[in-house]
């Protein structure tokens, strides 16, 4: 919270879960679970995005795509080094489901 405080984009989030909202953090899959409820969106609708080995395990376990910035980390579903790649995943992943 304090780094999204600091950059002032708090309000570009729909969902925020920290480690104070959850029993068991990543890497266990209840903060990835718990933010899909709470945007009430499907597994396969979400892509989880982090920079760490605990992100892949958290995502994997939870059963979404896992999208890994600026490592090269194995089992991500995506590697990306600009946030912006996001759209064009999404993007593709729109088009395989039509």
């Amino acid at each position: 919270m304090l780094i999204l405080d600091y950059f002032k984009i708090k309000k570009y989030f729909n969902c925020i879960i920290d480690v104070y909202d959850v029993k068991k953090p990543k890497p266990n899959p209840e903060p990835v679970l718990k933010a899909l409820k709470k945007l009430k969106v499907n597994k396969n609708q979400a892509l989880y995005v982090g920079d760490d080995k605990v992100d892949i395990l958290a995502g994997k376990r939870a059963g979404v795509k896992v999208v890994l910035y600026k490592q090269k980390f194995k089992n991500a579903d995506y590697h990306i080094n600009d946030l912006i790649k996001i759209k064009d995943i999404i993007k593709n992943l729109n088009e395989v489901r039509k």
